[in-house]
Parts: structure tokens; C-alpha cells; sequence
């Protein structure tokens, strides 16, 4: 294996060191061979426990967070890491400088969060800046603020946070969490999710994979995207409008999944199958005006058997204003007495003026037929978002001894 040794301040290359076969690692010259997560300029090492001179170094490390990041300050760097030694507990609160790419990181990461934070953590920024904690355990709170004109970054990468995580931004700034998963340094393989245990509120939004949310709840402003993420029981859209991208997602909790606005916006998720009937699954609560595109809504709640008439009954969630498509098909199952009447599914909804309208999706139906008659229809219409669409049967004059199955679902037409 080649190793490739810089300088820990300007990332002046001092040396290639072929040691073995194998990848080239980059590491500082003050390193024995530990994968950087970046050739950072400004290379700091932590261990509590040390004893002797600190200057920072591998070798000789700081034996706190404040200690490094007031040694950059001194240096007037704006980008660096902080390396703590695997098993380290720091006990402090940890401050990010204001301005600048910084990075908190354990030194190594076998599946475990081997190094933990005791205290809270601050991220303020008064310019753009990037924040990130790699494969550490907070204990505390991490919070900041983010000032007018700034974008702010903080990335959790195979971290956990087990107070509350909040975020706040001042005037036009910009805030984004993202999480994501670490690479294995000797498999490759990525392996480890984050925890936000506490409440979350985020001013901005939310864009990451392998989050485990919960049991404390979720807020963003605007657009989002979630990627393999286990949902917290209630997820808040505090904006005037925005989407939810959600791929691969499920319920940490168990319980009901709930997706509130508030503020008078919208939202409007787009969910992959997969998510979807995850989610109708352990039931799903919307609250205000939360919309479902891009999916075959209704899922289970609309494939039943029936023995009447069926009153309007509402899908799974609102779909955008604008052109949807309507499927159903009615099986006959059962006639055992004297049931009578021609079967119809209807689509309701408010069309584009603003009124309430009932139409067949399905041709009809004779009830009194051969056992296993079927009657479909696909129906297009527009509606204007404001209610949310239904479905309803409607023919049967007489229903005694009657079974049938009904299939109703609605999408976005494409």
C-alpha cells in the first residue's frame, strides 16, 4: 500500500510511503496510516485522556474540541477536521467557529459510533459554511443559526443526536441537514445510519438517506427529500408550500405515520410503491392541505367486499390540481337472494370551476347476473386540488344476499 503524506497545515505533499500492496491512503505527517475524510487544510487530533505537551498533532494531541478550533482561529484558518481518538468521550460543549468547512470525525469507525460528544453542539454561521459530524455520538442538543445572506450545510454522516436538533436561519439565509452513511474503510460498504432521537425543526430543509427519526417529531420550511428513512410520528411542513420527495421510506415508531401543514401552505409527497404501502399500512393522518402525486392512491383502503351501496368515500390523501386518471372494476361475488340493480363506481370530486361533481368511472354492473361478472372503467378527469377526491357506489336497488369486490384507484395522470 502507497501512502501519500502532507503537510497538516497547507497540504504540502512531503512524501509517497509504499508500505504494502493496496489503495493509496492519504494521512497527515504527523499520521501512522489513518484514512483522512478530506485533505482538509487545518488537521487536528483529540484525546481526553492524553497527558504531555499538546500541540494537536497525533502524537501528541489536544485534549478538547475548543482546544483545536482555538488553535485554527490563531492560525486564521477557515477549513479543517478534528480527529477523536477511537473511544474518546469529550465532555464539553462544542462551538463551530462562525465562519468556514469544518468537520468533526472519530478517528475510526467499525459500524459503532466510536467516539461521542458529552454536551451539546452550536453551529452558527454568519457566512456560507459547511458542517459535518462523521460517526460521532451527541448526547446533547445541536443547534445554530444561520445569518441573512448565508448557506449553511450540516451534514451528519453515520451520526446520532440524542437531544433536539434545531436550526434556525435569520432573514434570506439558507439551511439544509443532509445526512448520509460512511464508507467502510476496509470493506467499502456503507454501514451505518443516523439517529435524530429528539425534536427536530429545521428553517430550510431536510435532503439525506439512512435516517432513523424519532420518537421526537420533524419540521422543515421547504422541499425536502428522504431516502431509506425511518419517519418520526409526525412530520410538519411550517411553509407556504413545498414537496417531499420520499424513497424507500418506513415508520421508526410503529404507530401512525402523521404529515401536518401549518401556516395556510400545501405539500404535496411523492412516494415511491414501496413507501406508499408502508405507509397506508401502519396508517397515515394528513392534516391540512397535504397532497399524494405520482402514486396509485387508495391502496387497501379501497379494495373491498361490499354487500350495498357505498357512500363517498374519501382516498388516501388530496391530489394536485390538474388532470388525474380514475380506475375501478366491480366483481360480482355473490347473489344469494334476490339482489337487484345495475352497480356503478363513481369518481367525486371539485372540477376546475369550483364544484362538486359525481361521475362513473365503471360501466354497470347487473347484480342479479352470473357470479363473477365483472364491470371497469378508467375515467380522466381535472380537478382543482381544493378537496380531497372520493369514490362511491352507486345502483343497487336491492341488496339482499349481494357480495361483490371493488378495486378503486386514483393517480396523477402522467
Amino acid at each position: 500500500m502507497g501512502v501519500l503524506v502532507f503537510d497538516g497545515v497547507d497540504n504540502t505533499v512531503l512524501d509517497l510511503v509504499q508500505c504494502n500492496e493496496g489503495p493509496i491512503r492519504l494521512r497527515s505527517a504527523a499520521a501512522s496510516g489513518i484514512v483522512a475524510v478530506s485533505p482538509l487544510r487545518g488537521t487536528y487530533y483529540v484525546d481526553p485522556l492524553f497527558v504531555g505537551v499538546e500541540t494537536g498533532s497525533e502524537s501528541n494531541p489536544f485534549t478538547t474540541i475548543a482546544e483545536a478550533f482555538a488553535d485554527a482561529a490563531a492560525k486564521g484558518l477557515t477549513r479543517g477536521i478534528v480527529f477523536l481518538a477511537p473511544g474518546a468521550t469529550c465532555v464539553e460543549d462544542v462551538t463551530f467557529p462562525l465562519t468556514g468547512d469544518w468537520e468533526i470525525s472519530s478517528l475510526l469507525s467499525y459500524g459503532v459510533f466510536s467516539a461521542t460528544i458529552q454536551g451539546n453542539v452550536v453551529s452558527n454561521a454568519t457566512a456560507s459554511a459547511r458542517r459535518i459530524i462523521n460517526s460521532v455520538n451527541v448526547t446533547g442538543n445541536l443547534s445554530g443559526n444561520c445569518s441573512a445572506g448565508s448557506h449553511r450545510v450540516t451534514i451528519l454522516n453515520g451520526a446520532s443526536i440524542q437531544g433536539t436538533t434545531t436550526l434556525t436561519q435569520t432573514g434570506a439565509g439558507v439551511n439544509r441537514l443532509g445526512t448520509g452513511s460512511p464508507v467502510n474503510e476496509f470493506s467499502g460498504n456503507a454501514f451505518m445510519q443516523n439517529f435524530l432521537t429528539g425534536n427536530v425543526s429545521v428553517a430550510g430543509s431536510f435532503s439525506g438517506s439512512s435516517c432513523v427519526f424519532g420518537p421526537g417529531s420533524l419540521t422543515v420550511t421547504q422541499t425536502s427529500s428522504f431516502v431509506d428513512c425511518l419517519m418520526p410520528p409526525t412530520t410538519t411542513l411550517n411553509g407556504t408550500g413545498a414537496l417531499f420527495y420520499m424513497q424507500g421510506c418506513a415508520n421508526s415508531q410503529g404507530g401512525p405515520l402523521t404529515f401536518a401543514v401549518l401556516g395556510g401552505g400545501f405539500l404535496q409527497m411523492q412516494m415511491d410503491g414501496t413507501t406508499l404501502e408502508e405507509f397506508a399500512r401502519v396508517s397515515l393522518v394528513l392534516s391540512g392541505d397535504v397532497r399524494i402525486a405520482n402514486s396509485f392512491l387508495g391502496g387497501r383502503s379501497s379494495t373491498t367486499t361490499q354487500v350495498t351501496n357505498v357512500g363517498v368515500t374519501p382516498i388516501l390523501g388530496r391530489l394536485p390540481a390538474g388532470l388525474q386518471e380514475a380506475q375501478a372494476c366491480l366483481t360480482l361475488l355473490a347473489n344469494g337472494g334476490t339482489a337487484t340493480g345495475n352497480a356503478v363506481v363513481n369518481a367525486v370530486y371539485t372540477d376546475a370551476t369550483g364544484a362538486l361533481v359525481t361521475e362513473p368511472i365503471t360501466t354497470a354492473l347487473n347484480v342479479a347476473g352470473a357470479i363473477g361478472s365483472k364491470a371497469r372503467g378508467t375515467l380522466p378527469f381535472s380537478q382543482d386540488g381544493s378537496g380531497t377526491v372520493s369514490w362511491s357506489v352507486t345502483g343497487i336497488t336491492n341488496a339482499t344476499g349481494l357480495s361483490y369486490k371493488c378495486d378503486v384507484a386514483f393517480k396523477q395522470a402522467s
